[in-house]
């Protein structure tokens, strides 16, 4: 695939900052095999949920998904953040 789209994933439930890391983890670590080099994977999450540098909006690092650090974890390198805009995916 040249490109992955995932749109505001979340574990069953309540909300579980520990579970939802794993989710995003495991998730990018699966797209691994299946992406075309060049490719790349989109996740929308919430304002402030990602805890990236490139989130505007202050938060408390340790109350967030750290998708940068899970993205490493999986092989992949976060490099870009924009807030989230239904024209970016083709009939969505």
């Amino acid at each position: 695939f040249d490109r992955i789209i995932w749109n505001f994933p979340h574990v069953v439930g309540k909300s579980n900052i520990k579970h939802n890391r794993a989710l995003i983890r495991d998730f990018l670590a699966a797209t691994t095999p299946v992406l075309a080099p060049g490719g790349d994977v989109c996740v929308a999450l919430c304002e402030g949920q990602g805890g990236s540098r490139f989130e505007g909006r202050p938060t408390d690092w340790l109350q967030t998904w750290q998708v940068t650090e899970r993205a490493n974890e999986a092989g992949h390198l976060l490099y870009a953040s924009a807030p989230w805009s239904d024209a970016v995916v083709e009939g969505y």
